[in-house]
Order: structure tokens, then sequence, then C-alpha cells
């Protein structure tokens, strides 16, 4: 991150780690008012999107070799799954422009 990123906030919520072992899926949730992005930061992971009111599909291949960030805006579902074959676990760091409220925080199978 480099204070650059699509849509950042001018208010700061939280920074906070996500770790996951090979086959594990995080998250599978969507957040009614919190925005979020995400830098993986050690191994690989699928990260797939959802739009629950359209049921729109978008899925990404992130690995830690080749960093990036990706923004994901309220209301938008979204899981991490770290690859059976990978081998090892896999870290992302986290940030979310409010601080957690666990009314904010919709479970949606995603993945």
């Amino acid at each position: 991150m480099d204070g650059k990123e699509e849509s950042l906030s001018q208010q700061f919520g939280e920074i906070y780690l996500v770790m996951a072992s090979a086959g594990q899926v995080r998250a599978n949730h969507y957040h009614l008012r919190t925005s979020e992005w995400f830098t993986l930061v050690m191994g690989r992971a699928v990260l797939r999107m959802e739009d629950p009111q359209t049921g729109e599909q978008k899925e990404m291949l992130l690995d830690a070799a080749v960093p990036q960030t990706v923004f994901v805006p309220a209301g938008i579902g979204h899981a991490f799954k770290n690859p059976e074959d990978s081998g090892s676990d896999m870290m992302l760091i986290a940030y979310a422009d409010r601080q957690y409220e666990p009314t904010d925080t919709i479970a949606l199978k995603v993945l």
C-alpha cells in the first residue's frame, strides 16, 4: 500500500493480518458499510468476490511474489482460499476504513 489506493478513505478503521493453511478459506462475508483493501504478503490465494444483489462473481489469483492491493467496496462479498496444493501458509494484510462491528458483517458463501 502506498496511500494512493483506489477509493482510499480519509477515515481510519483498522489494520489486521489474516492467515490460512493450505485448503483453508477465510472471510466468506460482506460488509454493509465497511470497505477493505487487501495485499497478499505470503503465499498464494484465490480471491472470489460476489455481488449479493446480482450474483455477479469475479475471481483473482493472488501471489505474494507479485504483490498487488485489491479494493473490496462495502456490499461486495469476498473470500480468500489458500489453494490445497500451495504447500505453505498464506498471509494477507487488510485495511478497513471502519472499526469492526459485528452487525456490519453478513455471512455469505462466496467460496
